[in-house]
């Protein structure tokens, strides 16, 4: 459950084709949906409810170009269903990383690119975004694992304000990540700054079996608390 009975629902997989040489082959569907939600008439007074649903199906292609640069694209289908009516839309993520630098990796992406989305009336385009990355890797020792990430992320959308994230994730043990993060454009929300924070771990068992945990704030102070996102992965 995400937020006020909404629920997210999500399922996501990746397989290499021949061991990578060919590129890897990704899918997900994501499902956000509510019931009973009330039903107001234009002077607010409630009669009944009504249901909400959101339907993203992803296809996904990314392969290696050279030794230190890589590109890839999502397709996706979207549809929407609120009471009896629905609408569907397709859209593309184009995007490409590159690592220069052992320790340094830069990623650029283009989305939403894609059809408008109708439901129960005339569409409304896609918000066309630009985003970029960039991570740096700080060994502190030798180990593999005793390491720290710093990324930063810059957003710019086609319509609305433009958007910076930072984070940091830290191996104080060998199979446990701390995670941290910061978002600006949250940090004069009016349930106050801290809704533009993060904070989640992760814990690996073994080479396989990799479990995740995120927890996000939308005000602890007359808002609505907090939002807790949990992921269990295996690597093939």
């Amino acid at each position: 459950e995400w937020l006020g009975g909404v629920r997210l629902e999500s399922l996501a997989g990746v397989a290499p084709l021949r061991w990578g040489r060919l590129g890897t082959l990704g899918g997900q569907i994501n499902l956000l949906h509510a019931s009973d939600l009330p039903r107001t008439d234009a002077t607010g007074i409630q009669y009944g409810t009504f249901a909400y649903r959101d339907l993203a199906v992803r296809a996904a292609y990314g392969r290696l170009i050279g030794e230190t640069l890589s590109a890839g694209g999502v397709l996706t289908f979207l549809s929407e269903t609120i009471d009896d009516a629905s609408g569907a839309a397709v859209a593309l993520d184009v995007g490409f990383q590159s690592r220069p630098r052992r320790w340094v990796t830069l990623g650029a992406v283009m989305q939403h690119i894609g059809t408008p989305l109708a439901v129960g009336g005339s569409g409304y385009p896609h918000p066309i975004t630009l985003r970029e990355g960039v991570t740096v890797k700080i060994h502190r020792r030798r180990s593999a694992r005793d390491v720290v990430l710093l990324s930063l992320e810059g957003t710019q959308a086609a319509f609305g304000a433009s958007d910076l994230r930072g984070g940091v994730e830290i191996w104080p043990v060998r199979r446990l990540a701390l995670r941290f993060g910061y978002r600006t454009r949250l940090a004069s929300h009016p349930l106050g700054s801290s809704v533009g924070l993060s904070g989640g771990l992760g814990v690996s068992q073994g080479p396989h079996w990799v479990f995740d945990y995120a927890f996000v704030p939308f005000g602890f102070s007359g808002g609505l608390g907090l939002t807790h996102r949990a992921s269990l992965g295996y690597r093939f």
